[in-house]
């Protein structure tokens, strides 16, 4: 019987047989010897082992791209070229791989195939499916070798490693912008072209990221998967849990800054901290001398050159910018105040405004005044007191949005159950009150509520003896500005309110008042 290389045809076929007959019995007789990976083929488990050895002997002839797997590397050559022969014939989305393509159209199908076993998840890719798994088990088999961070995939560690380093190969044609991930750059890449393959089918809706659209797609569904630990609150999105958490429930904060009491419960929080101290501000802008701290920040000030405007009010002529801006703004026309205090009934639009509020209960006020003994519990009302001593006042009518309103009769927040009409809607808040009796501000020593947040601080100076007011003529001082006022009038004679039906004076407008209400009505 004729032989080929050492084997005879008969062996061969034996040995085609044997691996057939591997395929279906599904039996795995190779191993690895380092971890609990088994293979039908020996090829498989060689490839294998190049995860624990790191061994990468494909490299690219244009760029310092290196890869374990010959395939990887003839798909990563398609990154020099602009071609791309796979197309969508649903949307115009293109690809280099058509295996790229056919993992693409299930966006449209919505085919998937791939169950899990021990809970609901479904997905449309087997690759998605084995990561999913390991979120039951809890397994992070790769790790970092300059941090504590932990990875249940290689590409995932691969793609971490590369914050250690800087590494970010993938450069855009048209703008600075470099990506550590070719899909960073791919979606990057929109911003250029405008282009927004991913549309809902629902509404007009489009966008240029899949993870976007499958977020949108929970604005019709009602579904907020992710669920607080702590309290009732729901999430459509992990990052906003994640927000909820530090913001709402004050999580631990293990980074701290070495300059300052700042406390940071992620590293990329203390990141961008630290350069309040050093003033470092990398992010510059291209159109003008802007520079900034953080990106995000660049982000949102470019949109001041575009003039563009993506965020339009259903309810309203409102436009912004920026999409958290119109979140927020929403609220104004539903009212909705997702944020509590936990001393307290108050309840808030915005988190920022909880914060604030909170000291209220705490007296804190980290913001003291160098030249005198002022403090605040916020950054820009020492900045506003600081401009006092210098005697400056550098904002004109024309620059403050909010004094303007004085000047106009405009008042467009309106009461429901009055002829009360508002020139702002935190006006139209505090008026509500009046009707619904609500006090949310309570005092930490005794049973007074207020419906207002500055007669709950008048009211707390009663307690600690505080008398803020000083007169400038002579040793008196006062808990409010109204009786330092009245006080003053001492000093400038007495009796500066007068009657106009008769010839008297008193030094008090209340005096008067009552004076034209028991003795000019008897007349």
């Amino acid at each position: 019987m004729r032989r080929h290389g050492g084997l005879t045809v008969g062996d061969k076929v034996n040995r085609a047989e044997e691996r057939g007959k591997r395929g279906h019995t599904g039996e795995k007789r190779f191993s690895c010897d380092e971890c609990d990976y088994r293979s039908r083929r020996l090829s498989n488990v060689t490839r294998h082992k190049t995860v624990h050895t790191g061994a990468k002997p494909f490299l690219c002839n244009q760029c310092d791209f290196r890869s374990s797997q010959l395939a990887n590397l003839t798909a990563h050559k398609l990154i020099h070229t602009s071609e791309k022969p796979f197309s969508c014939d649903r949307c115009s989305y293109k690809s280099k791989l058509l295996v790229l393509l056919t993992k693409h159209k299930v966006v449209h199908t919505g085919d998937k195939p791939f169950a899990c076993d021990l809970c609901g998840y479904r997905s449309g890719q087997s690759s998605h499916l084995k990561r999913h798994k390991l979120s039951h088990t809890g397994e992070k088999p790769f790790s970092c070798d300059q941090c504590h961070y932990r990875a249940s995939e290689m590409y995932e560690l691969t793609k971490h490693k590369k914050v250690h380093t800087g590494e970010k190969p993938f450069m855009c044609d048209q703008c600075d912008y470099r990506a550590r991930q070719l899909s960073g750059l791919t979606s990057h890449k929109r911003v250029h072209t405008g282009d927004k393959p991913f549309a809902c089918d629902r509404c007009d809706y489009r966008t240029r990221y899949r993870s976007s659209l499958v977020v949108h797609g929970r604005v019709h569904t009602g579904e907020r998967p992710f669920k607080c630990d702590l309290c009732e609150y729901r999430a459509v999105q992990s990052s906003r849990l994640a927000r909820h958490k530090r913001g709402v429930h004050a999580a631990a904060k293990e980074f701290a800054c070495d300059r300052c009491d700042y406390r940071s419960s992620c590293a990329t929080g203390l990141l961008a901290h630290a350069r309040v101290h050093t003033g470092e501000r990398p992010f510059s802008c291209h159109l003008c001398e802007y520079r900034t701290s953080r990106a995000t920040t660049l982000a949102k000030h470019k949109r001041v050159h575009s003039g563009a405007k993506m965020f339009s009010c259903h309810d309203c002529s409102y436009k912004s910018t920026n999409s958290s801006h119109m979140k927020k703004h929403k609220r104004v026309h539903t009212g909705e105040r997702p944020y509590s205090c936990d001393r307290c009934d108050y309840r808030a639009s915005q988190l920022n405004n909880l914060r604030k509020h909170k000291k209220v209960h705490t007296g804190e006020k980290p913001f003291a005044c160098d030249r005198c003994d002022y403090r605040a519990r916020e950054s820009k009302s020492l900045i506003l007191h600081k401009l006092s001593h210098g005697g400056v006042k550098p904002f004109s009518c024309d620059n403050v949005a909010r004094h303007r309103a004085v000047h106009s009769d405009d008042k467009p927040f309106a009461c429901d159950k009055c002829d009360y009409k508002g020139k702002r809607v935190s006006d139209l808040a505090r008026h509500k009150r009046v009707h619904t009796g609500e006090r949310p501000y309570a005092c930490d020593r005794c049973d007074y509520r207020a419906s207002q947040l500055n007669n709950m601080t008048k009211h707390k100076r009663v307690h600690t003896g505080e008398k803020p007011f000083a007169c400038d003529q002579c040793d008196y001082r006062a808990n409010v500005a109204n009786v330092l006022k009245r006080h003053k009038t001492l000093h400038a004679g007495g009796k500066l309110f007068h009657c106009d039906r008769c010839h008297y004076r008193a030094a008090s407008s209340s005096h008067l008042t009552l004076h034209k209400r028991l003795r000019c009505a008897e007349k």
